[in-house]
């Protein structure tokens, strides 16, 4: 830009003091270069905003970026981008860790879990469950009735926030 500018200044100087016709063409083809080089710049710094934030939309980790040779702030945009893409990816990670524990210990653990949608409808039920009910799944709290009235009133009385623990004897279970 500020070559822009100075290229500016020196055309109107030479245009006022001036009649020599090649040197404000010169000055004029100068100016071209530097406008259309930093319309190139900034459109591949544009460029590299959306590629990254894609990235980060479609949970790419593995992209990299790099500045190429277009200075210092290029450069450090680049690093900032590659930093937050190794900050997404440890997250990510760290999330599916959590994820996995979980889900091993929703499959191994000896107590009855369930979880419905606000429709009343069951969404998870987890080995345990499976096993004491005597069933495969249910599809909704009204098949609990049936197991044990106690059971249903307990599920059906619940709002998300609030927890109960409730002995229900199925069987000798």
């Amino acid at each position: 830009v500020l070559i822009i500018l100075a290229l500016s200044l020196a055309l109107g100087y030479v245009l006022t003091r001036q009649a020599l016709l090649f040197v404000p063409l010169g000055i004029l083809l100068a100016i071209v270069v530097t406008v259309v080089n930093l319309i190139q710049y900034i459109s591949k710094t544009s460029r590299d905003l959306t590629h990254f934030l894609l990235s980060v939309r479609q949970r790419a980790w593995t992209q990299s970026f790099t500045s190429g040779n277009r200075g210092k702030s290029s450069s450090e945009l680049s690093n900032a981008f590659n930093t937050i893409i190794r900050e997404f990816e440890k997250l990510s990670m760290e999330r599916e860790l959590h994820y996995q524990f979980l889900e091993a210990l929703n499959e191994n653990i000896n107590i009855v879990i369930l979880s419905f949608n606000s429709s009343d409808k069951l969404v998870m039920m987890n080995p345990a469950a499976r096993r004491l009910l005597k069933q495969a799944a249910f599809s909704s709290m009204d098949h609990f009735r049936k197991v044990d009235p106690r059971l249903y009133e307990a599920i059906s009385s619940l709002s998300p926030e609030k927890r109960n623990v409730l002995k229900v004897h199925i069987g000798e279970e």
